[in-house]
């Protein structure tokens, strides 16, 4: 769950491996690399900068496992990555190209696309017309073929299918790096019993997606970013997503308003308890996330395991948002509080 800035702190000297493998990757003269303002980083990333046979300076962005990350030693590798996002270069959705992989597949090169990540605006107008051109985005991602990542992630074949499978991937890393939350056992049992009986449409999600996961310019989305956690599933999926990303890492609480426009794009409706369902397995990764960190940096003291099996101790007890339960997680609603987001349809 990473945020690439193009807010440049000062040059620093990469890694000599790193900058021998760059050169015979692209085959640049004059590499130069500069550090990114991380925002939530997993993984160690360059900006590399170096001049063509012509003499033109071309920008990439390298991406490195360090093995010390969030998910550091799971599924989510940088090589599975790669993958998806080769499979979606020339599809309805704008995503970094891939220049290059290492052998062992803990770097990747790809290229900068243009824009920030920045969500925060001067205009409420920008802002307005770059939330209509991300939610577009999506949309149009929801609408690709899920054939295009074939044999790249498994593919749902039954209904519980397109929960059950990123389910397992998550659930085996906690059972790798930290089984012993009592909280997280829980969830994992209420999800397993809970997984929506029906789907309206088998879509790639992004996964993670949401503000700071996409990168915008004069209110055009130029690329979606941060693809570790995509995988073939339910778009409500990525609907909670964007209320993890918008109201719980940000304090916004518009996010129905998001989902009504989201439905007026995609001609789905937005499902409330389908989208609390995710919301649940939402908090789960999350909290797997910071376990699996937690594993590989012992002795580093990090309070954010505990706060999230907190939070999804809060959520399990009124997971559908509609009991009233005072020490739960709020339920989803637009910021008045009165309309309910079952009330969204296209």
């Amino acid at each position: 769950m990473e945020t690439v800035q193009h807010h440049l702190a000062a040059d620093e000297t990469a890694p000599v491996a790193l900058r021998q493998w760059l050169t015979e990757a692209v085959g640049l003269d004059q590499l130069r690399f500069r550090r990114p303002e991380p925002i939530g980083r997993s993984r160690d990333i360059w900006i590399v900068s170096g001049r063509d046979g012509a003499g033109e300076v071309i920008e990439f962005v390298s991406r490195r496992e360090t093995g010390r990350g969030t998910f550091s030693g799971t599924t989510f590798t940088l090589r599975r990555e790669a993958a998806i996002l080769a499979c979606l270069e020339g599809t309805a959705v704008p995503v970094p190209r891939v220049r290059a992989v290492a052998e062992d597949g803990d770097v990747i090169l790809i290229d900068l696309v243009p824009g920030t990540a920045s969500f925060e605006f001067d205009d409420d107008a920008v802002r307005a017309r770059t939330v209509e051109s991300f939610l577009a985005t999506i949309a149009r991602l929801h609408e690709i073929d899920p054939a295009v990542l074939d044999g790249v992630v498994e593919q749902p074949a039954t209904a519980a299918d397109h929960a059950l499978i990123d389910l397992r991937h998550h659930q085996a890393a906690f059972q790798e790096f930290g089984a012993g939350e009592a909280a997280l056992q829980r969830a994992f049992d209420w999800l397993h019993r809970s997984v929506p009986a029906q789907v309206q449409r088998t879509s790639v999600l992004q996964g993670d997606t949401g503000p700071g996961n996409f990168l915008h310019l004069a209110a055009e989305v130029t690329g979606l970013i941060d693809w570790e956690t995509s995988h073939i599933g339910d778009p409500m999926d990525d609907l909670a997503w964007m209320w993890f990303r918008k109201c719980f890492l940000r304090g916004d609480e518009d996010v129905v308003d998001w989902y009504a426009r989201y439905a007026r794009l995609s001609g789905l409706h937005v499902d409330h308890d389908v989208v609390c369902f995710y919301r649940v397995l939402v908090l789960v990764r999350a909290a797997v996330a910071t376990i699996v960190r937690r594993a590989h940096n012992p002795g580093v003291e990090d309070p954010k395991p505990a706060r999230m099996c907190a939070l999804v101790d809060a959520v399990l007890r009124d997971p559908y948002g509609r009991g009233g339960v005072s020490d739960a997680l709020p339920p989803i609603m637009d910021a008045d509080g009165r309309r309910r987001l079952e009330k969204v349809a296209p």
